[in-house]
Formats: structure tokens, C-alpha cells, sequence
């Protein structure tokens, strides 16, 4: 019920158990209504960021070009190009190690 105070309780525990707010949208429209907050622009924005630095939004040779924009007065530059390149609005689950699944994917 208090995830600061889980958080605070857990501090020196691994990065993977912090709790996180992630954005929870897959409609571009809504998105791009939204970018007229700045609240909403930077929060889409650093999300974006950190996707692309953990190799959820596949770059590839457009990796230079985001960072050269990953500043937050950038951002509306930055997530007109991260939109287009594969896994940007996609949740990515982690590994399933059990063995009911083959391949160990989340179906």
C-alpha cells in the first residue's frame, strides 16, 4: 500500500525489484494528444530513453542520431525518431524459466 516506504525498506536490494511506473499506453494518437503537457512529454521521453538504452527499442544505426538528441529540451525530436524504429510502444516480458513453456516466452 506505501511502495516508497517498500522501496526505502529494500534500498540495498537489486535493481530489479525496485518498483517502477512505466507509461501503459498503445494508442500513438493519445500519445501525441498528450505531448502537449510537458509533465507527460518528458516522462514519454525518458521512458523512451531508457528502452533504448536497455535494447527494448532496437536502434541500430539510428543509435547515434538518438543520442545527439537525448537532451529533455530535444524530446519531441527524439520521440519523433524513437516512434520509428521496432519495439517503441511494446512491453517486453522478461524470460519464463519454466518448463511448461518451450521457448520460455510469454504467449
Amino acid at each position: 500500500e506505501y511502495p516508497h516506504n517498500l522501496y526505502i525498506q529494500n534500498y540495498s536490494t537489486a535493481t530489479s525489484t525496485c518498483l517502477s511506473i512505466r507509461k501503459w499506453l498503445f494508442s500513438l494518437n493519445k500519445e501525441l494528444t498528450l505531448m502537449s503537457d510537458t509533465q507527460a512529454t518528458s516522462y514519454i521521453f525518458w521512458q523512451a530513453v531508457d528502452e533504448v538504452n536497455r535494447g527494448y527499442i532496437h536502434a541500430g544505426e539510428r543509435l547515434y542520431q538518438l543520442k545527439a538528441l537525448q537532451d529533455n529540451t530535444r524530446a519531441a525530436e527524439y520521440l519523433k525518431l524513437a516512434r520509428e524504429l521496432p519495439g517503441y510502444g511494446e512491453v517486453v516480458f522478461p524470460h519464463c524459466a519454466c518448463d511448461s513453456r518451450k521457448d520460455g516466452h510469454v504467449i
